[in-house]
């Protein structure tokens, strides 16, 4: 369906399969499930996202992989959402020495050290460690 030049407010707005152009939308849930959608000229104040279907089984999958390893988790996608020129699409990528290097020296690092026992269940040490780390992996997967 296409809209044009209408105001959305506080609804769900379906993306999939829609056309909108010159269209306001506030305070609204685009729900979205990986389908064609054309946005163009649109205004946004305040919106969320759900994600259905096949791309939020996806999401779901990636969001479980950075959790358990948030910087391979990035590396990797980096990787695929990006590859180098040259590269086919969907090449699975090696992992270069240098970078598998990083993750033994972590890994000894995190055996010798005593685990943290966070108060939140979600363990930011790590998160800000991939967030330090990150730079370094790019440069050594050849990504800088």
């Amino acid at each position: 369906m296409r809209y044009e030049g209408e105001h959305f407010r506080d609804q769900r707005v379906q993306l999939d399969s829609n056309e909108f152009e010159g269209c306001e939308f506030t305070n609204v849930m685009f729900e979205y499930a990986g389908g064609p959608v054309y946005l163009a000229g649109c205004r946004f104040d305040g919106f969320a996202w759900q994600f259905t279907g096949d791309l939020g089984r996806g999401l779901a999958m990636l969001a479980q992989l950075y959790a358990s390893n948030p910087a391979a988790a990035l590396t990797q996608l980096s990787k695929a959402l990006f590859p180098k020129p040259g590269t086919a699409p969907g090449t699975p990528p090696r992992l270069p020495a240098s970078v598998a290097a990083i993750f033994e020296a972590e890994e000894r690092d995190a055996a010798a050290a005593e685990p943290a026992t966070p108060a939140d269940p979600f363990d930011y040490s790590r998160l800000h460690a991939s967030i330090r780390r990150a730079p370094k992996l790019a440069r050594a997967a050849g990504h800088c």
